[in-house]
């Protein structure tokens, strides 16, 4: 009942923090930790997740003592997309996209955007929206698909699916783009068009 502030800033070297369970970790991380009255927030200049860079994040729980508490996420990631493809098995995005990366592996590199709204006290209720920007990869899928190359292009999810469109890449001897999408019944669905030798 009485006036006054309450802040604490600190910076951070190579820290941890756990999203909510069931989600891969983030460390290495470096930057500003403020708590200010009610809201906790994590600038991050640069951490990892899994394989990959982080940079320029934000984490933040706007209110700590609501009794409803909130981790935000806004963050980019730069890495193999090995390792994204392994962020997503390890993670409720697997769900998200009914496993559509199952059997899928690629070289090469990519760049993520996320967003996440955890409810701590709700995970099942998590928004998801992001997208993955893939740079001249090698995919190879399960199954005896012939594998992509040179894959370039854009893939848009949240967590009630999936989206690609214009997807660019080198398949059964000539050039070829895809579009994908999740399908309302389950699963994902995939348009080919192009020319092959």
């Amino acid at each position: 009942g009485k006036s006054g502030t309450f802040q604490v800033s600190a910076r951070v070297a190579n820290g941890v923090f756990r999203f909510a369970e069931g989600w891969p970790q983030l460390t290495d991380v470096n930057g500003e930790l403020s708590f200010d009255a009610r809201r906790m927030q994590i600038l991050a200049t640069r951490a990892a997740v899994l394989g990959t860079r982080v940079s320029n994040t934000r984490v933040q729980i706007p209110d700590l003592y609501g009794g409803d508490a909130h981790v935000l996420v806004d963050g980019h990631a730069d890495g193999p997309s090995a390792e994204f493809l392994r962020f997503i098995a390890s993670s409720p995005v697997a769900g998200y996209i009914d496993g559509a990366t199952r059997g899928i592996g690629a070289t090469g590199a990519g760049r993520l955007q996320l967003k996440l709204d955890l409810p701590v006290r709700r995970l099942a209720q998590t928004k998801v929206a992001g997208n993955y920007q893939v740079l001249a990869n090698q995919v190879d899928i399960e199954g005896g698909i012939p594998q992509l190359t040179q894959v370039n292009g854009r893939i848009e999810f949240t967590e009630t699916g999936v989206t690609g469109r214009d997807i660019a890449a080198q398949f059964l001897g000539g050039p070829a783009t895809f579009r994908l999408g999740s399908r309302s019944e389950g699963g994902i669905e995939v348009e080919a068009q192009g020319s092959a030798s």
